[in-house]
C-alpha cells in the first residue's frame, strides 16, 4: 500500500485530539495500520502500540495537540478556559472553536476577548492589557447551543485545521507538532522489516522495537511515561518538531534535527555520536526550554537514553511552517537508527 505523506498529514490535521481525548487521531491510525495488515494494540492509558512486547527501543510520536479546557462559567453561554499544554492567546487569537463534550458531541463556539469600543474599566481588553501579556483569564468561549460542562476540551475549529502550500516545498498548518511526526511514525512502521514479516500473523513482531503513538504528551508526557515505566527500555526515541529560535538557529530545510539538550535532559556524548554516525548531515540544537516523551522519560530514569529527533519548524505552537520533504528524511533517519 502506497502512503502519501502530505495527504496523510492533511487528513490528520483535520482531526481534533486534545490531551485525554485523542480517540479520532488514534482511530485514524488504526485504520491505516489495518490496511497495511500490521498488528496493533491499545493499552489501558490509550496509547497505540505496534511491535515488540519486550522492547529495548521505544519510538514515540504523540497523538495529542495543545488545547483548552473549560474551568467554569460566568453566565449563560459563556465559559472560562485554561490551557492544556503550551497554547498561548496570541497564537490563537479570536477564533472559531469546538467544545468537545465527553459524550463526543461537538459544540461550536468562539474564543472571545471582548470589544474595544468602550472606556469602561475591565471591559476594553486592548487598553486594560497594555503593559502585560494577555492570558486565558482574559478570554471567554461564547456558545449558543448545547450544555458543555467543566472539563470539556476546547479545540480549534475546522476552518483553522487546514494545510496551506506555500511553494518551494514549504507547508503551513496548526499542530504539525505532532501530526507531521505521526506521518513519519507510520511511514517507518510501513517500512520496518521485522513488522513486514508479521503481517496477518499473531506472533512477536518488531524484534526489539516498540512503536508508540502516545497520549497526553503536551501535559507532561503522561502516555509515554506509562509505557516506559512498564518496560524501562535502553532507548526512547521521540519524534518531535525542532523549533527555529534565536538560541537554536537551525535551517528550515528537509534535514532533521537532533535535540542535544532541552528543559529536561541532556543527551550523552555516546548517543550524539551514534546519531551523527547514522545521519552525518543531521542538524543539532541546544534548546533552552521544551521537552519530549524521550527527554522527560530520561529525566525520570525510565529509559537509559532519550533521543529526540525533530523536523525544523517555524512558529512552534502556532501556525507552524515546515519543509514537506522532512516527513521522509525524518523517517529515513529513524530507520537508520533502529534497523
Amino acid at each position: 500500500m502506497s502512503l502519501d505523506p502530505v495527504g496523510l498529514l492533511e487528513e490528520l490535521l483535520a482531526l481534533p485530539g486534545p490531551p485525554g481525548q485523542e480517540d479520532a487521531v488514534r482511530d485514524f491510525l488504526k485504520t491505516r495500520l489495518d490496511a497495511l495488515q500490521i498488528p496493533h494494540r491499545t493499552d489501558a492509558r490509550g496509547n497505540l502500540l505496534v511491535g515488540s512486547e519486550k522492547p529495548s527501543i521505544v519510538v514515540t510520536a504523540h497523538l495529542d495537540e495543545i488545547a483548552l479546557i473549560i474551568t467554569g462559567f460566568t453566565g449563560e453561554g459563556e465559559a472560562c478556559v485554561a490551557p492544556l499544554g503550551g497554547v498561548k492567546p496570541f497564537k490563537w487569537g479570536e477564533s472559531v472553536v469546538e467544545i468537545l463534550s465527553t459524550d463526543g458531541t461537538k459544540i461550536p463556539g468562539v474564543l472571545s476577548f471582548g470589544g474595544i469600543h468602550t472606556e469602561a474599566t475591565g471591559a476594553n481588553i486592548s487598553k486594560d492589557s497594555a503593559g502585560h501579556a494577555l492570558t486565558f483569564d482574559d478570554a471567554r468561549v461564547r456558545f449558543f447551543q448545547g450544555e458543555p460542562e467543566i472539563g470539556d476540551r476546547v479545540v480549534l475549529g475546522p476552518d483553522r485545521r487546514k494545510l496551506t502550500r506555500l511553494g518551494n516545498h514549504k507547508i503551513a498548518g496548526p499542530f504539525l507538532d505532532d501530526r507531521a511526526d505521526l506521518v513519519s511514525w507510520l511511514l517507518a512502521i510501513a517500512n520496518f522489516p521485522p513488522l513486514l514479516g508479521a503481517r496477518g500473523q499473531k506472533q512477536e513482531a518488531g524484534g526489539r522495537v516498540l512503536f508508540v503513538a502516545s497520549v497526553s504528551e503536551e501535559t507532561g508526557g503522561e502516555g509515554a511515561l506509562w509505557v516506559l515505566g512498564q518496560h524501562r527500555p535502553e532507548v526512547c526515541i521521540a519524534l518531535e518538531l525542532a523549533p527555529i529560535v534565536p538560541d537554536a538557529p537551525i535551517l528550515l530545510s528537509p534535514e532533521p534535527v537532533l535535540w542535544i539538550k532541552d528543559g529536561f535532559a541532556t543527551l550523552s556524548a555516546a548517543q550524539i555520536h551514534r546519531v551523527r554516525r547514522a545521519r552525518p548531515t543531521i542538524q543539532s540544537a541546544v534548546l533552552s526550554r521544551g521537552g519530549s516523551d524521550a527527554s522527560i522519560g530520561q529525566s525520570m530514569g525510565l529509559c537509559a537514553h532519550g533521543i529526540t529527533l525533530g523536523f525544523p519548524c517555524e512558529n512552534s505552537h502556532g501556525l507552524e511552517i515546515m519543509d514537506e520533504r522532512a516527513l521522509k528524511t525524518l523517517t529515513d533517519t529513524l530507520l537508520s537508527l533502529i534497523e
